[in-house]
């Protein structure tokens, strides 16, 4: 599951995710031993914002899916820059055969970024993508959430769920800004993450 979350200012602070606090830790793979945690593989993000392109190429080499010049056909195929969109990773799963379903809160572009150079061009571009997934068997469902709002500093960031530990009530994850560590926090942080505005998730079937 690939899931955009709210980040801070700051160069690290965009690099981590809301429940990132006291109550999160980096773990090593001993701790997540007999806990459930998939053995998804760590790859780091090589730029500020292509987290999102490292969380999409460590579930496919989970997956067993990746080689690294077909993913960069998809890319350049798919038309894929620095300003896709989570259903734009929709659309790149689906290209290599994977089963998923894209749960989102809004089927199409958030007004709050009509500011955002090329606004109008990327959100015909959008609404294009979300009308042609059903014929593309791209599976999309919208759940209904209420408006959550933000700090002008909010930015995305994109994290990649290996599993959790219901007695410890701990969720395990990869965040590609680490190349040696996979984090844990918390189900209530994670659920108070999960549900604010704006989160999309990608889930396997």
């Amino acid at each position: 599951m690939v899931c955009p979350v709210q980040a801070g200012p700051s160069l690290a602070s965009i690099m981590k995710s809301p429940f990132e606090d006291a109550t999160t830790h980096r773990c090593s793979s001993r701790e997540q031993q007999g806990h459930g945690a998939a053995e998804v593989p760590l790859l780091q993000q090589l730029y500020h914002w292509d987290c999102r392109l490292a969380c999409s190429r460590m579930g496919l080499q989970y997956l067993n899916l990746l080689n690294d010049d077909d993913f960069q056909k998809a890319i350049r195929d798919l038309q894929l820059t620095k300003n896709m969109w989570t259903i734009d990773l929709a659309y790149l799963r689906h290209h290599f055969g994977v089963k998923h379903w894209f749960c989102t809160q809004m089927l199409g572009m958030d007004k709050g970024y009509k500011n955002q150079k090329h606004f109008d061009t990327e959100e015909n571009q959008m609404y294009q993508l979300f009308a042609q997934a059903k014929a593309c068997k791209v599976l999309v469902k919208k759940n209904g959430q209420k408006c959550f709002c933000r700090s002008p500093d909010y930015q995305g960031h994109f994290i990649i769920l290996r599993g959790y530990n219901k007695a410890l009530e701990c969720i395990y994850y990869n965040n590609p800004v680490y190349a040696d560590q996979t984090c844990s926090t918390n189900i209530h942080n994670f659920e108070e993450a999960r549900t604010n505005y704006g989160i999309s998730c990608l889930l396997p079937k």
